[in-house]
């Protein structure tokens, strides 16, 4: 007797799906709540969290919405990861976490996105390995007049970002912040087109250090230099270094605010051989206790001086 061909063809679907399961079938997973970790199933729209094969969307369902998601601990590795293409989307990276985003165009901060979204990746003392970051949209021929904010800002993590591009145009704009000392940035790339911000805000200690290979910061662009938290005394530091080249260096793109005029003085520079671009802040001699002694017992003195020599008149 023949087997039923129903059921030759039900067996054949199912191998085949197993198949393609086994080989790492990419799915899409979105972020399905307001708030919710990584590694918590019931934050996407599907079974099961994110794998090596998978593409993943954090967005919002409309302009007005938003969903958040964190990473605490090993997320392990995604395929594709979007943020903000629509609505609000934010990824948080916390101090014991790290994601690895393996495919290409990689890491995706509000890049194609519709008019109003905006898209936010903030590593919070977690770490990010990317072969491509783009923060900041971007035209295509899919996207021609959409466009999209997009803000990243790393405390005391670890970025290793591949080819890293921030902005595209006027309206289409992305922002770098570097909050403090204690980060490791590096790359193959790293442009910053017009319109668009780096702002290096600097803690008690000093800043970070942004290395790539290569450096082009573009005309228009912005380099916002932030010294309010500084307490430190006299120190040089090195906010880009380009191991193999370095475009665009031009002083009227730095804005240098924030610290005490009366006791900082600053003075950027680009040294063309090292490649790097270097603030100097030199701190203000700070008398010791001595010395105001002395200076009191001064005026004491001349002090007594005038006095008796009116007394004589």
């Amino acid at each position: 007797m023949k087997p039923p061909r129903l059921h030759l063809r039900v067996a054949l679907v199912v191998a085949a799906t197993l198949s393609t399961a086994v080989c790492g079938y990419s799915l899409n997973y979105v972020a399905s709540v307001s708030s919710g970790d990584w590694q918590t199933v019931g934050t996407w729209n599907r079974p099961g969290t994110p794998g090596p094969a998978d593409d993943v969307y954090i967005r919002g369902a409309t302009v007005n919405s938003s969903r958040h998601v964190q990473v605490n601990g090993a997320a392990g590795s995604v395929n594709l990861l979007f943020i903000g293409e629509a609505g609000r989307g934010i990824l948080t990276i916390n101090a014991d976490g790290s994601l690895s985003v393996t495919g290409a165009p990689g890491v995706q901060v509000a890049r194609e996105s519709i008019n109003g979204a905006r898209g936010e990746l903030y590593i919070n003392g977690g770490s990010l390995t990317t072969s491509n970051l783009y923060v900041g949209a971007i035209n295509n021929s899919a996207h021609v007049s959409n466009a999209g904010e997009g803000f990243m800002a790393i405390t005391q993590g670890v970025l290793d970002a591949g080819t890293f591009t921030i902005g595209q145009s006027a309206d289409r704009t992305g922002v770098f912040e570097i909050n403090g000392a204690g980060s490791t940035i590096t790359g193959n790339e790293l442009t910053l087109m017009g319109y668009s911000t780096i702002d290096f805000k600097f803690d008690a200690t000093g800043i970070s250090t942004l290395s790539f290979a290569g450096i082009d910061l573009r005309a228009g662009s912005n380099v916002l230099i932030d010294g309010t938290a500084y307490t430190g005394g006299s120190a040089t530091f090195v906010l880009f270094s380009a191991s193999t080249a370095f475009s665009g260096y031009d002083e009227s793109i730095f804005s240098i605010g924030g610290f005490n005029e009366n006791f900082y003085t600053t003075d950027l520079s680009y040294d063309e051989v090292s490649r790097n671009v270097v603030l100097t802040v030199t701190a203000s001699a700070i008398p010791e206790p001595s010395t105001y002694a002395l200076a009191f017992g001064a005026l004491a003195l001349g002090f007594v001086a005038y006095r008796r020599k009116r007394a004589k008149a």
